[in-house]
């Protein structure tokens, strides 16, 4: 048997074989593909000789395979359920980037971060080593300021009285030493025990000592005496470093290096 004939018809590939010589010369037409589709057919018979290009037949021209890459791409697919987009919808960095909440009330100071003090600080005492109790105070704008907020900065509590010559005196360079240190973490407390008369001191009383000095760090007054323990005269100035940890229960007489130490 020979092979007599090999042509394309539009999407239809015919094999004409030479089966053998039939009565009347006939031959058999084999559609070897069984496949019924013909939507492919050349309908008006053309047979332009590109049809029969050999180069149509490339493999690369057929590739079905190559096709589905290109519309199944990985690339798209990539896109589509890209890890980035979905790394950005629930990155931990977002979460590491938020700030903790300030720790202590609304005031216009310096406030720790929430997350920096520890959750068990407390006071234990009133001297060396010790952790000083926490209290809330009111300053010379009426709000109200806690010692912990400080947490973490090298704090100076001044007890002073009103009517005090000597915490008249120092209230000045108790004020140029804040000015020149409180980049550097260290804030000054002034807390009034007593007022001008020896009474109880309020708000407006700290708004006097202020004005007259022209200070720029807090000043609070104390009228309950929460912090008369620490007192051994007027003024007392109590050092406690960045741990809330009294280091000087009373550093009398004032002394920079002792401070500075601490920063």
């Amino acid at each position: 048997m020979v092979v007599r004939a090999l042509r394309r018809c539009g999407s239809t590939l015919l094999l004409i074989l030479l089966l053998g010589l039939l009565p009347g010369g006939c031959y058999i037409a084999v559609d070897l593909r069984g496949n019924g589709d013909r939507s492919g057919d050349d309908s008006t018979g053309d047979e332009d000789p590109a049809d029969d290009d050999p180069a149509d037949d490339d493999p690369a021209d057929d590739d079905d395979a190559g096709d589905d890459d290109d519309s199944t791409s990985s690339g798209d697919d990539d896109d589509s359920t890209s890890s980035g987009d979905d790394d950005d919808s629930t990155s931990p960095g977002d979460d590491d980037d938020t700030p903790s909440p300030p720790f202590g009330p609304a005031n216009s100071w310096w406030h720790a971060d929430s997350a920096s003090v520890p959750s068990g600080l407390a006071g234990t005492g009133w001297g060396w080593g010790d952790t000083p109790y926490d209290v809330t105070l009111t300053d010379q704008y009426g709000d109200p300021v806690q010692l912990y907020q400080f947490y973490g900065q090298v704090i100076v509590l001044d007890l002073f009285a009103m009517w005090c010559g000597p915490c008249q005196q120092m209230a000045p360079e108790g004020q140029a030493f804040y000015a020149a240190h409180q980049a550097q973490g260290f804030v000054l407390l002034a807390v009034m025990e007593e007022d001008m008369f020896g009474a109880p001191p309020g708000s407006s009383d700290c708004q006097s000592w202020q004005s007259s000095y022209s200070l720029t760090h807090p000043v609070l007054a104390d009228p309950s005496g929460t912090q008369a323990n620490f007192l051994n005269g007027y003024p007392t100035f109590v050092v406690i470093d960045r741990t809330m940890t009294i280091v000087e229960p009373d550093m009398w007489p004032w002394s920079d290096s002792t401070i500075t130490s601490l920063l």
